[in-house]
């Protein structure tokens, strides 16, 4: 069994990065839609006021962070092409239409943000 996994460690790390980059960039998109809804209702309130809008610190922060997550997601998603890659040249066993969806489905949903 052992031996199994050894022989396919780069299709097995590229469906792990896969994975851990749709978290990621699922997170990004939550926080950033947190971040629009906050800076949303502070602009309400100005209106609302009749004051100037002054910056949230908190919808920045979000922001700032969820567009950090959704870079670093997309490294993930580069590093998973790069070891998907690796294992077809090192012709590792295994069912390649996995690790290639969930890359397909992690690129489709970052670029949904």
């Amino acid at each position: 069994m052992l031996l199994q996994i050894a022989s396919r460690k780069f299709y097995l790390v590229a469906t792990f990065l896969g994975v851990v980059a749709c978290f990621l960039h699922l997170d990004a998109r939550q926080q950033m839609l947190e971040g629009q809804r906050l800076k949303a209702q502070a602009i309400r309130a100005a209106v609302e006021q009749a004051v100037k809008a002054m910056p949230n610190a908190a919808a920045e922060d979000l922001s700032r962070s969820g567009r950090l997550l959704w870079e670093a997601g997309f490294a993930f998603t580069g590093f998973a092409l790069l070891a998907l890659g690796l294992g077809l040249w090192r012709r590792e066993r295994g069912w390649y239409s996995i690790p290639v969806m969930i890359v397909v489905f992690d690129i489709v949903w970052a670029f949904l943000l």
